[in-house]
Order: structure tokens, then sequence, then C-alpha cells
């Protein structure tokens, strides 16, 4: 009798929808394509002003070569790895600041919602964001998002962001990727640890 208690409690349970999430990785930068004759991106204080990456608390994308808070920059989508796959051309970046507190001025700090977007529609919002190496030469982030794109469950990922210069001339490069949480398996797992529970107090 217990063995039929728990074959009805399994066909009772809520039927879940089959996840569909976002695999790979994608990655970004500036080019020619999107940005000439310009830096792409602008070590800045937060008030705006131009400053060296070793004592920037944002960045500042643009293709006028000058800073422009606020305003979405250009990034190229150089290619991909599973759901990226093939993915190639133009997209946007918004500006950001990496640091806490009332240094950032200008400049939103996270989340920053859509803060990468593809020509596609595809987008990646920033929840997260830690300085892992700041000199003169070189800035490197690293954190956390959320990728949305038609088709797909929203998808949590974490980037890479890395800025170097080279004389008065910056450019930056990044790496995203996806790192899916199988929701579906979660609640039904879930619901199996409520039967199983139901079934261990029925006895």
């Amino acid at each position: 009798m217990k063995k039929v208690v728990l074959l009805v409690a399994l066909l009772s349970l809520p039927r879940v929808a089959l996840a569909v999430p976002i695999t790979g990785s994608v990655t970004l930068s500036q080019s020619a394509l999107v940005c000439p004759g310009a830096d792409c991106v602008i070590p800045v204080l937060g008030t705006g002003a131009r400053t060296t990456l070793d004592l920037a608390v944002a960045l500042d994308f643009t293709n006028t070569g000058a800073p422009t808070p606020g305003v979405a920059g250009p990034m190229s989508i150089d290619g991909g790895t599973g759901s990226f796959a093939g993915i190639l051309g133009p997209g946007t970046i918004k500006d950001f600041c990496f640091v806490s507190g009332t240094a950032c001025g200008l400049y939103s700090t996270t989340p920053i919602a859509s803060w990468q977007t593809s020509a596609g529609g595809a987008s990646f919002d920033m929840l997260t964001v830690v300085d892992q190496f700041q000199r003169s030469n070189a800035l490197v982030l690293t954190g956390t998002g959320l990728f949305h794109a038609a088709g797909f469950d929203n998808t949590p990922g974490t980037f890479s962001l890395a800025v170097t210069n080279s004389g008065t001339a910056f450019s930056f490069s990044a790496t995203d990727t996806a790192v899916p949480e199988p929701a579906s398996l979660l609640l039904f797992g879930m619901g199996l640890v409520g039967v199983a529970r139901r079934y261990r107090g029925s006895r």
C-alpha cells in the first residue's frame, strides 16, 4: 500500500516546464569596425574626468574618444561557444563604476540591467563586479551577471573584463560565460523530498 501512495504522490507533483538554459561563452572587444579612430573605453574618475588606469574608479565606453557618462558605447562580439556559437557583430556596453561609495559620481553601480546587448537582442545584466588587478597599464575586473535571450531561460553567468593601455591608447576585451542552474531538477528534487517526508510520516 505504501508503494501505491508514493506512486500517486509522484504523479500528483506539479509539472515543471523543461528549462532551456543558455550554455557556453562569448567573447567581445572593441574593434575598428565599431570604434574607428578613437578609444572605445576610457578610465575615468566619478566626475567623468579622464585618468590613468591605476586611479580609475569607472570605465566609460564611447566611440568619440571623450567621456560620455551614461551613454552606452560600442563593442564587437567576436565569437562564442554553445548557445553563442556563430554569434558575431556589433553590440553595446554601458559605462559602470567598479568601486563602492560616493566616488562613483556620474557612473552607475551594480546592478546594471542590459549592461551588454547584442544586435540580435540578447543581453547580459551585471550583478556584481570585483577589482582583481589594477595598475597603470592594466585593469582586470570579474563579476557575475544574468543572461537574457529569446527562447532561453534567464541564465546566471560570470564575466572577466580586461583593459590595457599602450601609450595613451586604451583597449578592452571580455569573456562572458553562462553558468546554468538546473532549476527544473532542483524543483523536482524538492518535490521528491516533500514526498519522502510525507511517506515517512505515514509509516
